[in-house]
Formats: C-alpha cells, structure tokens, sequence
C-alpha cells in the first residue's frame, strides 16, 4: 500500500499545528483529574479563564466589583471540581473495599488476610 502524501512541506507547520498557535501562544492547556482527586497544574488556569468569562458578563448586567465578582464565581467552580474530584476518590475506595468484602481477595489473587 503507498505512503499517503502529506499534506504541508516538511519541516513546516501544518493547519492544525498553526491554529493551535495562534491561540493562547501556543500552549494548550489540559484538563486533567486522577482518581486519587489529583489535578493538574492547567486546571488552576482553565478555572481562572472560566471564572474571568462569567464575571464580565455578570459584570455587564449588574454593577458589582469585577475582581470579588471573578472571586466569586473561581470559588464555585473550585467547590465543584473540589466536590466531583473527591467523590471519584470516594468511589474507587468504595469499589475496593466491595471487592475485598465480596471475595476476601486482591484482583491480583492474593488473599485479604495475608495482606494485613
């Protein structure tokens, strides 16, 4: 089967590459949750950008502070990430505790009581 040709000389950008440096220098900022209610580093910066968008346009209905406006909505967003991270960590817990209770073994085959 050939070789597909591609779609921009090499050595360049291509139209994807482009566009996503042309947006916030660049750098993509991901999102990302553990299951041990970890986040990463972007998460702070994605929470700001969402909180700033929410307060300008609170801030263009009513006349309130725009920074305790962003502070406020950055908390709301924070408890709910906080919230949804923890309950993740939750239910891994509850789901190895099930497993242990149910069938006194590890999922790699050692037993509940060797373990301690």
């Amino acid at each position: 089967m050939a070789k597909p040709k591609p779609l921009h000389p090499p050595g360049s950008d291509g139209q994807m590459l482009a566009a996503l440096k042309r947006y916030n220098g660049g750098r993509v900022l991901v999102f990302v949750m553990g299951a041990f209610a970890e986040m990463s580093e972007d998460v702070s910066r994605i929470c700001d950008i969402i909180a700033h968008d929410l307060a300008r346009t609170h801030v263009s209905y009513y006349n309130d502070d725009a920074k305790r406006t962003k502070g406020m909505y950055r908390k709301r967003i924070q408890k709910a990430w906080g919230h949804t991270a923890h309950r993740g960590w939750a239910r891994l817990l509850l789901d190895r505790t099930r497993t242990r209770t149910r069938t006194n073994t590890f999922p790699d085959g050692t037993e509940a009581n060797a373990a301690g």
